[in-house]
């Protein structure tokens, strides 16, 4: 199964337009957003229908989007998946999804400390781990990675890093910190992957 990750869009119907041509030149099973597909939310339906191409799109708030506009985007347009603190089963695949990033000194519009993050996540242990296929899907990059590094300082989620060092999923796509775009690190046997605005076809 191949599928188009990206993140971190912001309403760049250029950026858009790319993802589409990549999907249909890769011929990929489902498109997964980790979030920020939007600039505070605007235009969140006109993005959303520009990425309908017949195929399923998974999709998480980041801290751009609230967690009621993409479950009102899932059921108006039948081809959205609302993956946000939720789990989806496609192809044999497991998908984990918690959207939102931790606080910033931006007021964005969905933003949780890590205790929340901890806690939200406890529940999805079960369906990662050892024999499963299994892809997280989170907006805020883990703690102490080549993903969550800014201005030297490593400013990530210490819940989600604890999560995969217990659960050991094969893929975590995030996103959030737009200067580590395409950067990926393995923590033990997970790939964790920020795959950016321009998207990146991975095989599970």
């Amino acid at each position: 199964m191949k599928i188009l990750v990206f993140v971190d869009v912001h309403g760049e119907i250029g950026r858009i337009k790319n993802i589409v041509e990549i999907a249909r030149k890769e011929e990929v099973s489902a498109l997964v957003c980790a979030g920020d597909l939007t600039f505070f939310g605007s235009n969140l339906d006109n993005l959303i229908e520009r990425l309908d191409i017949g195929l399923p799109l998974i999709l998480i708030p980041g801290n751009h989007e609230l967690p009621n506009d993409i479950r009102d985007a899932a059921r108006k347009f039948k081809f959205v998946r609302n993956l946000h603190n939720s789990v989806l089963e496609l192809e044999g695949r497991i998908f984990i999804g918690l959207g939102g990033s931790k606080i910033t000194p931006f007021s964005t519009p969905f933003e949780l400390d890590d205790m929340e993050i901890d806690r939200q996540l406890r529940k999805f242990g079960r369906f990662a781990g050892k024999g499963k296929k299994a892809v997280l899907v989170v907006h805020e990059p883990p703690l102490n990675t080549m993903l969550d590094r800014i201005d030297g300082m490593h400013v990530g989620s210490k819940a989600i890093r604890e999560f995969i060092g217990k659960h050991e999923p094969d893929f975590c796509i995030c996103g959030h910190f737009h200067e580590n775009a395409g950067k990926e690190e393995k923590l033990s046997r997970t790939t964790i992957l920020n795959p950016g605005a321009e998207g990146k076809v991975i095989e599970l």
